[in-house]
């Protein structure tokens, strides 16, 4: 999907993701990227936010998520949050 044809509009949350993992009884999710679920949104702090929520949801419903993310322009996270709100982080080696 390309940029242009996101149009933000109102609150954005992740419910229907959770709804999905609920009707199914997901146990284990992979997310590949993150980047991919918030990539449309402009607003750092509802971005973040949901971020916070939806790595706190996964703990509380005992998920396993695997979620792959890009690397930021000096930290190991793009929104520099990631890595504060996992349980792990495995970063690729620098090339040399």
């Amino acid at each position: 999907m390309e940029r242009s044809e996101i149009e933000e509009t109102g609150e954005y949350d992740l419910e229907g993701l959770c709804h999905a993992i609920d009707s199914i009884g997901a146990r284990r999710v992979v997310l590949d990227t993150i980047e991919t679920l918030f990539g449309g949104l402009s607003n750092t702090a509802v971005l973040r936010s949901e971020l916070r929520r939806l790595f706190r949801w996964l703990k509380d419903k005992g998920v396993t998520a695997l979620i792959t993310g890009e690397r930021g322009e000096g930290t190991l996270t793009r929104q520099g949050l990631e890595e504060y709100v996992s349980d792990c982080v495995i970063a690729e080696a620098e090339r040399l």
